[in-house]
């Protein structure tokens, strides 16, 4: 029973962190320009001038917490991709690169679920992560290790992400809270194109307080015909080091009891 115990555990902090699936690099500086990860997420885009905003991205803004408002929940499939010096809470000298796959349903005020869909090792895929409350959280690894979930509290720097974020700081709820709280103030960066036609507008997030002291810019992006969220990264110096990257997002979901249930 120790030796499920152990390896649940394990599971467990893969879920969350990824932690294993970092690729060491030597202890250096990593260029402003540097790609993140392993793929070309786009780069830092300078903020308009003074003026040429014309307040689209408070306007974006107040569309996306009039949905969030109305909203029972979302559900998504995101890819995860987090670069850090940071590891199960230790500050590490390796730069790590991790990238995680997952399908999560949300329901307010607190209710999340996530599966693992993309990882690198077999232990890790279709494992499941649930919570009910944003602070307890309960995870099951798939097939013979799904005998035994196992239990953490959300802020457990055990299963902190490579920069050292902790799942209750993450966590849909509170990211919602912070970054379209009344204090966050949105600057229209770009539009593009999206894969369905619809456009897709970029804007800086400022005035909300980062998840840690070296990111200096956040960007999110937002489909202008479904209000979906399409991606949020994160910068440090111009450099990419965390982003989200959604697909099939969709708001208010179909939920069930027991969808948060382990």
């Amino acid at each position: 029973m120790f030796r499920r115990a152990s390896h649940s555990l394990i599971v467990l902090t893969l879920l969350l962190a990824g932690c294993g699936t970092s690729v060491a690099t030597a202890p250096k500086r990593v260029p402003t320009n540097a790609a993140l990860l392993t793929s070309q997420p786009q780069a830092a885009r300078p903020l308009p001038a003074a003026g040429q905003d014309q307040g689209k991205g408070q306007q974006l803004l107040a569309k996306v917490r009039q949905v969030l408002t109305g909203a029972t929940g979302f559900s998504s499939d995101v890819l995860a991709k987090t670069e850090g010096h940071w590891k199960q809470g230790d500050h590490v000298d390796e730069l790590r690169h991790v990238t995680m796959g997952y399908r999560i349903t949300w329901a307010k005020p607190n209710k999340f679920r996530a599966i693992v869909t993309e990882a690198p090792t077999a232990l890790m895929k279709d494992a499941t992560l649930v919570t009910t409350d944003g602070k307890n959280v309960t995870a099951r690894a798939a097939g013979l290790l799904s005998i035994l979930p196992i239990h953490a509290q959300s802020n457990d720097k055990r299963i902190a992400n490579a920069r050292n974020h902790t799942f209750d700081k993450f966590n849909p709820s509170t990211q919602m809270q912070r970054l379209t709280g009344q204090q966050a103030v949105w600057t229209y960066v770009d539009q593009f194109v999206g894969p369905g036609g619809a456009p897709v507008v970029r804007c800086a997030i400022d005035g909300v307080q980062r998840l840690d002291a070296e990111i200096d810019r956040e960007v999110i992006a937002v489909d202008l015909g479904t209000n979906a969220v399409k991606s949020l990264t994160s910068f440090s110096k111009g450099h990419a080091v965390v982003e989200y990257t959604f697909s099939k997002f969709l708001w208010n979901p179909k939920v069930t009891s027991d969808m948060f249930q382990l």
